[in-house]
């Protein structure tokens, strides 16, 4: 609950058998102060969620949490 912690959830949910995003209220809820993160392979599935609003009041990274370079970009983008 310290409004000046940093969250990151690798995984939407978009290959499980429930909606993409599931997680996403209760972290709001939990973390009501903090910046938060959300990453995700699926662009498509990224992309529908984000218009379904499913996302808002996170920042959205995508790519694949496997390539040194995706990591990169994401600390530099995120600020770490």
């Amino acid at each position: 609950r310290k409004p000046n912690m940093k969250m990151l959830e690798i995984g939407l949910g978009c290959d499980m058998n429930y909606e993409p995003g599931a997680s996403v209220a209760l972290w709001k809820k939990l973390f009501p102060h903090a910046e938060l993160w959300e990453a995700e392979y699926d662009a498509t599935c990224v992309d529908l969620a984000t218009k379904q609003g499913k996302l808002d009041g996170f920042n959205v990274l995508v790519g694949d949490q496997g390539n040194n370079e995706t990591l990169d970009g994401w600390i530099e983008k995120s600020g770490g």
